[in-house]
This record gives structure tokens, sequence and C-alpha cells, in this order.
């Protein structure tokens, strides 16, 4: 399914802009590590999967300092990050299942007793 996602880009949320917004007008030095990826999220209010798999992963690893961590978007970042793509994923789960259906992929075998004949 992450395949699926692959090429894809999210609008970034309101909040989540909004915050990182804060964060970032509220510096004074504009040349610590993490405002070019918040200068490039509050640019296009976009971000890639990839982007979004990466911010996650570094949210989640601790490997940022608090101004950092706060700049990729801090908790509310974290959390819509993966709510986002648990619910893209679902919804590419629900497309295929659908489209299996149609097709008549998920029918269950029948018995060779309940076979026809004919």
């Amino acid at each position: 399914m992450n395949k699926d996602l692959k090429n894809r880009v999210f609008k970034l949320t309101d909040n989540v802009f909004d915050y990182i917004h804060k964060v970032f007008t509220s510096l004074e030095d504009k040349t610590v590590d993490g405002t070019q990826r918040a200068k490039n999220l509050l640019r296009t209010k976009n971000l890639s999967y990839s982007q979004l798999k990466r911010i996650i992963h570094d949210l989640e690893n601790g490997d940022l300092s608090l101004l950092q961590y706060k700049l990729a978007g801090g908790d509310l970042m974290l959390q819509w990050g993966k709510d986002f793509l648990n619910g893209e994923r679902q919804l590419i789960k629900n497309e295929l299942m659908e489209s299996a259906l149609k097709r008549g992929l998920n029918k269950t075998p029948k018995k060779a007793s309940e076979r026809s004949t004919a």
C-alpha cells in the first residue's frame, strides 16, 4: 500500500501550519537547523509522502533538539501525520478490497460436491 502513496503530495492542515508559522516567526536566529524544512512547509503548505515519513521518523526518534522538534511541527505534526497516513492506507486497502469484490476474487471456492456437473 505504501507504493500507492509514494508519489502523492498532501496538504498541510491549518493547525499544523499555524503552529510551525508561530514557532518560525518567533525565532531570532533563522539559521538554526530545521528552519529550511519549516520554510519549505510554510511556503508550499504541501508535503510529499516521503517528506511526511521522514518528519514522522525524525519526530519519533528524538534526535532533534526541542527547537527542531517544534519547527518540524511537534506533537501536532506527529499525531496528524500518523493519523493521516493510516487513513490514506485504509482508503487504499478498501479500494483494493472493493476492486477484488467486483472482479469476484473474494468468493470462497465451492466444495467438489457443490459444483454443478453440467
